[in-house]
């Protein structure tokens, strides 16, 4: 190869070059038959071409506690992808949820570790099963948008390692093609000219990466021989951002070659590691060119030939992914006279709503009230008006004397608010909803109509459904369907004389009105974030979210409509937490965080709603009541790039949680059903060390991949379903390490689905601990150890809600 050509497969073409059809690419070699690579956003679906699947986000994945629904996914992104003429899909994307308001959190899955690594794990090893390059990416600690271009990650060694780490290694495992290097410096040095990082002697080439590293859009500073020789070998886009960029284009790389700055067998050993790839993944024979112009994507112009690549499979999966990742909250089953049972499905502090005793006192109507000085009641009341009720979460009872005094607010309390509704004889609330029986619907918020779609290439902008973040990692809303569509579609397709009422914005007042007297109100809110981009600024935010609350004053949305029906049920798409103290209020009888489910979003929501898929989803991640719950802050203002101190160290999330004896409202791993399992017979087996062996001479290892997955105990426990109807269950396992190995009190390590189990039926679930995961990186030694001692293991339901308990010594 000509030093040219070699230089056209190590530089990108350039962003403002008006011949570039994909968002990244490198030139051509004709004469060889090398086809110039195209590389493409994002995470969860083609950008800026039409005829794709817009499915849903990273964090969405994660709530599946899916490995066959990531891999499935993967696999769907990699043939979409390879339909287009794309050779490199720029994800998975592994960036830990530091904080709840990181702007691109959503792109990933979730704030821990363990989660993230087995996104990735089985993302790439669908994308790549079909010949498609997977790029991990950011490497890392990329946590935050503000000032993301320069700001400085100050992390320790071993936090490092355990948290922002592991998911990279969990990619290494799945022999991921490509690591993208982020905008960030770490430890004061920049992310893409760090030699501790992307070295021949760094922590990823000492791991057995054996592919390239690319650079981040404009990530480049230094000068091309400093970059080159720390290790980056592909540098995107190839010119000058303002931001950066452009440090090997222009003849920068061939003069520090030229001056042997730079020596001949690095620039080939960067060569080759593109080609590498390339020719592993089978690129070299048969793969389709590229048939699109990310320039037009309208799909005008010569260049873009309008191939379509959804197919039926891939609307499916993605339907199917939104709904198995809508978590159900809350669920106040209620019956009433004429529905005989309930189910207690209620978080705590506020569930078991159900009186056996009303239809057999001639109760006509079910009524709640919910005063403002905190007390709350459910009662059911008879054609008479007499009453029989109880506070909210506590044992059966009567209501006391003064109820209704309490219900008009003349107990002298100060400003007490009461709030009362009635439903007909034989209405249900809560979920799911029987669409043949209703007369009225009420469908509330801008959340629920269509979005607006001419946002610009980075979909910046919130006025509608969110389905997905702005910013590189956006998709197409080519093909999206919003909830109030699909709900119309529903009580159409019952045959009945149903009237769907709607108020497509957030005038509480209006939706007030609209939802008064309702069988049931679905209120639809939401909360988005995403790229920083040129500084790019949505409803005021930029990037990281400003707040924790839903955005276009969702609360008060929430509540007005609560006010005036006693069954409503909310429906929040968020990018991640947000705060919900109109959880208890007891006329708010179901909540499902839908997340950012993409182009399905309104089909799959109401499969959840009506009963035809049984929610399983989990949250990966915990909703407190204040961001100080989660120990960390986005740094917003400073005088120039920060320093950010990562002093949290390995306490995130449900780990600080549990740290400082903090209670969130809903946990990580949290979520309803609408059955119940039973969790029984936990047995531990063990494999290694084997007996008299020494484990830390014979199993200790220093970034050696395959020592990491070696076997060492086997998890065996059942789980049955006691519950009325089919559903799926994700029994989750978390270890205690000793008390003194200083780590977190509880970390995942395993988690399983249950599909499709039938009532009584019984199923025996395994997990295996292997060696990464009863790890601990030793600081000293610079080794994965395991620590000595006494292990705990507690399975579950979620992070709080343990089930089984057993330990074990090492």
């Amino acid at each position: 190869m000509t030093m040219e050509e070699k230089l056209g497969l190590v530089i990108g073409t350039g962003q403002l070059n008006s011949n570039r059809r994909c968002i990244g690419d490198t030139y051509a070699i004709p004469r060889l038959g090398i086809p110039s690579f195209c590389l493409n956003d994002g995470p969860a679906g083609l950008r800026l071409t039409k005829g794709v699947t817009g499915f849903p986000s990273g964090i969405n994945t994660a709530a599946t506690f899916s490995k066959r629904l990531m891999h499935e996914r993967g696999k769907a992104l990699g043939e979409e992808w390879r339909g287009k003429g794309v050779h490199v899909y720029l994800g998975p994307a592994v960036d830990i949820m530091r904080n709840p308001k990181a702007g691109r959190a959503w792109e990933s899955f979730g704030p821990d570790p363990y989660l993230n690594g087995e996104g990735a794990y089985h993302t790439i090893t669908g994308v790549q099963s079909v010949g498609v390059q997977a790029c991990i990416k950011h490497l890392i600690a990329n946590n935050q948008e503000h000032w993301r271009y320069g700001l400085s990650a100050n992390l320790d060694d071993r936090t490092l390692r355990e948290i922002y780490w592991y998911p990279f290694e969990r990619g290494l495992e799945a022999d991921v093609a490509i690591v993208m290097c982020g905008y960030n410096r770490v430890n004061g040095t920049s992310s893409c000219e760090h030699p501790e990082l992307i070295g021949d002697q760094g922590i990823l080439r000492k791991a057995g990466f054996r592919g390239y590293v690319m650079s981040d859009w404009g990530a480049t500073h230094g000068n091309a021989a400093l970059v080159a020789n720390s290790g980056l070998d592909m540098e995107q886009p190839g010119d000058f951002l303002i931001i950066g960029g452009g440090t090997y284009r222009d003849g920068r790389l061939k003069r520090a070659v030229d001056k042997e700055e730079v020596t001949g067998a690095r620039l080939d050993e960067m060569v080759t590691r593109v080609l590498a790839s390339w020719f592993k993944l089978g690129q070299d024979m048969g793969y389709p060119p590229v048939n699109f112009d990310v320039q037009k994507p309208d799909g005008s112009g010569p260049r873009n030939e309008n191939v379509n690549v959804r197919t039926e499979g891939h609307v499916n999966l993605a339907k199917e992914i939104a709904s198995a990742s809508a978590v159900l909250l809350k669920n106040e089953r209620v019956g009433y006279p004429e529905f005989e049972g309930y189910s207690d499905l209620g978080v705590e502090g506020y569930g078991d709503l159900g009186f056996e005793g009303a239809a057999e006192q001639g109760a006509d109507s079910f009524k709640s009230t919910w005063s403002s000085w905190g007390g709350q009641w459910v009662f059911a009341e008879n054609s008479e008006g007499e009453r029989q009720g109880r506070p909210a979460g506590s044992e059966r009872g009567p209501a006391p004397q003064n109820l209704r005094d309490q219900e008009h607010g003349n107990q002298g309390c100060g400003d007490q608010v009461s709030h009362a509704s009635t439903h007909r004889k034989g209405m249900k609330r809560g979920l799911p909803v029987d669409f043949k029986k209703l007369k009225s619907i009420a469908v509330v918020g801008q959340d629920a109509k269509m979005p607006k779609k001419n946002c610009g290439e980075l979909n910046e902008c919130n006025e509608g459904t969110m389905s997905v973040g702005w910013g590189s990692g956006s998709n197409s809303l080519e093909y999206l369907i919003p909830p109030i569509d699909a709900i119309t579609a529903e009580a159409e397709a019952q045959g009945s004389d149903t009237v769907v009422e709607s108020s497509l914005s957030n005038d509480s007042g209006r939706a007030e009105r609209v939802s008064k007297g309702k069988d049931v109100a679905f209120v639809f809110v939401n909360a988005m974030s995403g790229e920083l981009g040129f500084y790019s600024v949505v409803v005021g935010n930029m990037g990281d979210r400003n707040d924790l609350l839903p955005w276009w004053w969702g609360r008060e949305l929430i509540e007005r409509v609560a006010s005036v029906c006693s069954n409503t049920i909310v429906v929040v798409h968020s990018v991640g937490p947000i705060t919900m103290p109109w959880s208890n209020h007891p006329n708010v009888t179901a909540i499902i965080y839908a997340g950012a489910p993409g182009e399905q979003t309104g089909p799959s929501i109401v499969d959840v709603l009506s009963g035809r898929y049984n929610p399983r989803g989990r949250l990966p991640f915990s909703i407190a009541d204040d961001e100080k719950a989660y120990g960390t802050e986005i740094v917003y203002n400073s005088m120039g790039f920060p320093q950010v101190d990562y002093t949290e160290r390995m306490w995130l999330d449900y780990r600080y949680m549990d740290a400082n004896d903090m209670t969130p409202r809903f946990e990580f791993g949290f979520g309803l059903s609408y059955t119940k399992f039973e969790y029984s017979s936990l047995s531990v087996t063990r494999h290694w060390p084997i007996p008299g062996s020494s484990l830390s001479q014979k199993w200790s290892f220093n970034d050696t991949r395959p020592a990491s997955t070696t076997p060492m105990f086997t998890l065996m426990f059942s789980i049955r379903n006691i519950g009325d109807v089919a559903g799926t269950e994700i029994p989750q396992v978390y270890i205690g390490y000793p008390e003194d190995a200083g780590e977190p009190k509880m970390v995942l390590r395993g988690f399983e689905e249950v599909e499709d189990l039938k009532p009584g039926w019984r199923s025996w679930v395994k997990v295996v601990l292997n060696y990464r995961d009863l790890s601990v990186w030793d600081v000293v030694t610079q080794k994965w150890v395991v620590p000595e001692g006494r292990f705990k293991v507690f399975v579950g339901a979620s992070s709080r809600d343990v089930r089984l308990v057993d330990e074990f010594d090492v």
